[in-house]
């Protein structure tokens, strides 16, 4: 289903957010 698709992508995005702050020193 698209809300799954969506679910999946907001889940991508956060986890790449997190990860580019999580570099940070």
């Amino acid at each position: 289903p698209q809300v799954v698709f969506d679910n999946l992508t907001h889940l991508a995005n956060s986890y790449l957010q997190y990860n580019q702050q999580s570099v940070l020193p």
